[in-house]
């Protein structure tokens, strides 16, 4: 493992914690909670938002299936490299679950409940990531349930900040430092056995897709004629970046015809 690229990947983790900590407290827009898309169906309020995070449990249910499956197509993976994405994907399915309770009935408490398996998502992929290209052990069994708990660590800061207007600054670490450094990793350490950088770069454009669709909700609402809201768009945006995942998994672990 050379060196000097295990340092560069420190350094960007420590120049990354020392800029978000010297900036000021991020806390909610205000009005963050009222969504623009607030029809009702189904006796169900909000039910687009709510029923739009409906993929990442069947995508979820399908990345677990295919890791704990086996299948006469694939290469077997052993537990230790398969893991994190298996963390992932229960992750994800959790997502729905939290995402859809919070667009039920927005609040700041609801919030957590959907931001806990984002950051256990995002650690999860970093730590599959991480250990793949540098084909550790270590990086799955150590590094990662430490990322875990500090990504608990920032919402707890949060919350903590709460009658201050909360302070967001490490959750947003969480999400932007894998965004950073991984595709720093792939080229510092070119060969993936489950990995591609490719796949990597398409998860990152639907994530960018995603926060552009939740920025202009009201805007995306009014051109489409208030048919899809911008929020809604963003939940199926995530879920493409999730079927990235998938399909990369599915490419590297393909035996040859």
């Amino acid at each position: 493992m050379p060196d000097k690229s295990i340092k560069i990947i420190l350094a960007v983790l420590l120049a990354s914690i020392v800029i978000f900590s010297l900036l000021p407290p991020v806390g909610l827009p205000d009005g963050y909670h009222n969504f623009v898309d607030q029809r009702m169906l189904l006796f169900i309020p909000n039910f687009f938002d709510v029923a739009s995070n409906i993929p990442f449990a069947l995508l979820g249910l399908y990345g677990v299936n295919f890791l704990t499956r086996s299948k006469k197509d694939f290469f077997p993976l052993d537990l230790s490299s398969k893991l994190p994405f298996l963390g992932f994907f229960l992750a994800v399915i959790l997502v729905m679950f939290g995402s859809a309770n919070y667009h039920w009935s927005p609040t700041d408490a609801t919030l957590l409940w959907d931001r806990v398996p984002i950051v256990i998502a995002f650690v999860c992929l970093f730590g599959g990531f991480l250990s793949d290209r540098l084909n550790s052990r270590g990086v799955v069994l150590y590094v990662t349930p430490c990322l875990i708990f500090l990504s608990f660590g920032a919402l707890a800061w949060d919350l903590y900040q709460f009658d201050q207007g909360g302070d967001l600054r490490f959750y947003l670490l969480v999400q932007i430092f894998p965004i950073v450094i991984l595709p720093i990793v792939c080229r510092l350490y070119p060969v993936g056995r489950l990995t591609t950088e490719k796949h990597l770069w398409q998860m990152i454009a639907w994530y960018g897709v995603s926060k552009i669709c939740e920025f202009f909700d009201t805007r995306i609402f009014i051109l489409t004629n208030e048919t899809v809201s911008g929020h809604t768009l963003k939940h199926l945006a995530a879920a493409m970046a999730v079927l990235a995942v998938i399909r990369m998994l599915r490419e590297k672990t393909r035996k040859s015809v």
